[in-house]
């Protein structure tokens, strides 16, 4: 029995069907251990350039971290797991550029099976020793990637070496969309370059986004004594934000004598008007202390606002006392008298409460009198030589008498 003529044809094509099964299994297979198991990867398949990446960054970071004293029984893996950023912490330059010398070669064969491998090219960039090659470098390999977090890092580098804090702010935002555990390393270095000043318009541009990490990073920066400045710039040019952060920002300002600022960012918070040259009324509000009220809120000495709002609630039990209520005010730098009307019980404590007018951050007090039942104004002939009054409303109930109850309507402040 005679073979069909096309029979070559056909062990041709078995054979090959056979030889593209095999690359396509060994290809497949290389691809789903390049992560885990990248030396692997290339024994199955020499020409995965993503697992020559995985090895020659691998061998980079087992090498830092031997450098660093890590020891070598650390997980070679480890860095890239955990999406660390941060490949050269306590790694000198010179250093660090030997380390990635011995590992650019396998980078570069990365590249040659795959030409777009964003951390390949990091690698060879760490390598290198001219700097304007560098430069380079890390330019082209930015229009491949903008998600690899060590190419990033080389872009935040070179920017801010070269005073590009706008394009350093912006590099920060997409390594933490891509990144966001990784804020404890950026938060500082934004903070940082929030102290800039030729930075604070970048800022205020790109913080008035809703960035997934903006309020952290606000909370983070209220903080940090250097960045309240620039914060406060930044925060009068943006929209709605926590308001924990708001109330925190305002208070950290005025703490640290940085009133006029403090008043600033009060007023674009709150919408408040600055107060009038003949009369202002001021409600009992107590959103964003010291420019609105704070009020005392513990077991048996409470101040709140009560069911109509413009009356305040005051309840001090026997053996309590204090500043139930304070505010700033800004000095209205002539005589003044301030009016409002108290309805307390028992009458006879009434005496017991006191109004105490100080300068802001002052322990000794310019002007202090008792309330009195019903109508009470204030006569302020003396000015104090300062540009905010601190108003502080105390109450004591002594121990042994009753509990001292009653209302106050909201502060009118009358200049002479």
């Amino acid at each position: 029995m005679s073979l069909p003529s096309a029979w070559p044809r056909l062990v041709i094509a078995g054979l090959f069907a056979v030889t593209v099964a095999v690359i396509s299994a060994a290809h497949a297979l290389s691809s789903a251990s390049q992560r885990n198991a990248p030396e692997l990867a290339l024994v199955v398949f020499p020409f995965n350039g993503h697992a020559k990446e995985r090895v020659a960054y691998n061998a980079l970071a087992a090498s830092v971290r031997a450098a660093a004293g890590a020891g070598e029984e650390a997980n070679p893996n480890a860095a890239l797991d955990d999406g660390s950023t941060s490949l050269g912490l306590g790694t000198s330059a010179a250093s660090l550029k030997s380390l990635a010398s011995a590992a650019g070669v396998t980078a570069r064969e990365a590249i040659a099976h795959e030409p777009l491998l964003p951390r390949a090219f990091a690698i060879l960039a760490l390598s290198e020793q001219d700097l304007l090659r560098k430069k380079t470098i890390v330019e082209r390999a930015s229009l491949y990637s903008r998600r690899d977090p060590i190419l990033q890092v080389l872009v935040l580098e070179q920017k801010g070496a070269s005073g590009d804090y706008v394009g350093a702010i912006d590099t920060i935002d997409q390594i933490l969309r891509v990144r966001p555990e990784r804020y404890k390393e950026f938060f500082p270095v934004l903070a940082q370059a929030l102290g800039v000043k030729e930075a604070v318009p970048g800022f205020a541009r790109l913080l008035a986004r809703p960035l997934p990490w903006r309020d952290s990073f606000l909370s983070f920066a209220v903080n940090q004594p250097g960045a309240l400045d620039p914060l406060a710039t930044v925060r009068e040019n943006i929209g709605t934000v926590n308001k924990d952060l708001d109330q925190k920002l305002v208070a950290q300002l005025a703490a640290s004598g940085r009133m006029s600022a403090a008043e600033r960012v009060y007023r674009h918070i709150s919408k408040a008007s600055a107060p009038d040259a003949k009369s202002t009324v001021i409600d009992w509000r107590a959103d964003y202390p010291p420019f609105d009220w704070k009020l005392a809120n513990e077991p048996g000495f409470r101040a709140q606002i009560g069911d109509q709002p413009d009356e305040l609630e005051i309840n001090v039990a026997p053996g309590n006392g204090g500043v139930i209520a304070s505010r700033l005010l800004r000095n209205p730098e002539r005589p003044f008298a301030i009016k409002l009307a108290l309805d307390g019980s028992p009458s006879e404590q009434v005496k017991d409460m006191t109004l105490v007018l100080a300068c802001a951050g002052e322990s000794q007090a310019f002007f202090e009198r008792p309330f009195a039942q019903g109508a009470n104004t204030f006569a302020v002939g003396e000015i104090a030589a300062c540009p905010y009054v601190s108003v502080a409303i105390m109450a004591r109930s002594w121990t042994g008498t009753q509990a001292l109850t009653g209302q106050l309507s909201p502060l009118r402040i009358a200049r002479n």
